[in-house]
């Protein structure tokens, strides 16, 4: 059987932690599924989150307006080489409006207050339907200065990433933690290691764990059954609470579930049925439990 990246959010995230969980075997046709397996998950997922946390960025950056009153932070940082040529055009082009021009690079220029109203539908990396107007229209706005400027995606994440440590933001928006978020983008975009990419993966599920902030700008990890976003929090409680893989294969997609029973069964000889059972007899004793996992899964 051939893994399937699954559409819900919430099977991906337990298929990741069950896979990073899956170790070699000596048989050579289940060792082949693993590692094919291991492909299709880790390039799907980081293409997704390069998707969602490039939109995600775009969304934060659209603060930006509230931190370039005058202009002066913006100036400094271009005044002392932190901002490049390219990149303080890029950013006159991302803060200009259909009602009057925003330069924050002009000294006598005051600060517009209206709301931008563009045109601009040709390249969507999230679908508009999976955000609110001004998210998308931020996203919209960056795609389109990119290619006036002609940067790439990653030279916008590599902006970004100063102005949110360097600019005066207010408390509620960018600063150090969105900073580390483009961080993030940018060592996943860069790396092409598999165990690297394991932790790149687990590293942004991390920091939306630590801040909220994250995948609740995407209407598509909203779970209205499940809490809301809250779902995210609680699954990661429950990964970091499990000491063997079969806790959390009723939360995978199918395909994963029967490739990891697969793997499972070649690694340890001990069936998902006989786990439920020691967990059984050991449901009152932690240590116990312990102790007869390590003796069966030896």
């Amino acid at each position: 059987m051939k893994y399937a990246f699954p559409e819900n959010k919430k099977e991906r995230l337990f298929d990741f932690y069950v896979l990073a969980l899956l170790k070699d075997t000596i048989n050579i046709k289940i060792n082949s599924l693993l590692e094919e397996t291991r492909e299709i998950l880790l390039k799907n997922q980081k293409q997704c989150f390069l998707n969602d946390l490039f939109y995600v960025i775009c969304a934060e950056f659209r603060h930006l307006r509230a931190v370039t009153t005058e202009g002066r932070n913006l100036r400094k940082l271009y005044v002392r080489g932190e901002i490049s040529a390219e990149e303080k055009s890029f950013l006159q082009n991302y803060l200009k409006t259909n009602y009057k021009p925003l330069d924050p690079f002009n000294k006598s220029q005051t600060y517009c207050k209206k709301h931008w109203s563009i045109q601009y539908n040709n390249v969507s990396l999230v679908d508009e339907n999976d955000s609110n107007k001004e998210y998308y229209n931020s996203l919209r706005k960056t795609i389109k200065a990119l290619k006036l400027t002609n940067l790439q995606p990653e030279d916008f994440v590599k902006l970004a990433e100063k102005c949110f440590d360097k600019l005066n933001w207010n408390g509620a928006y960018g600063g150090p933690m969105w900073a580390d978020i483009a961080t993030a983008w940018l060592q996943l975009n860069n790396t092409t290691n598999e165990s690297q990419l394991i932790l790149c993966i687990d590293h942004i599920y991390d920091l939306q764990h630590n801040t909220n902030t994250i995948f609740d700008k995407l209407i598509s990890y909203w779970d209205s059954s499940n809490g809301g976003y809250q779902w995210i929090h609680r699954s990661l409680n429950k990964k970091a609470e499990i000491t063997h893989p079969y806790q959390l294969l009723n939360q995978t997609s199918l395909s994963m579930r029967i490739i990891a029973r697969k793997i499972l069964f070649a690694n340890y000889k001990m069936t998902e049925e006989k786990y439920v059972n020691i967990v059984k007899v050991c449901k009152n004793s932690p240590k116990k439990l312990t102790d007869m996992l390590k003796y069966n899964l030896q």
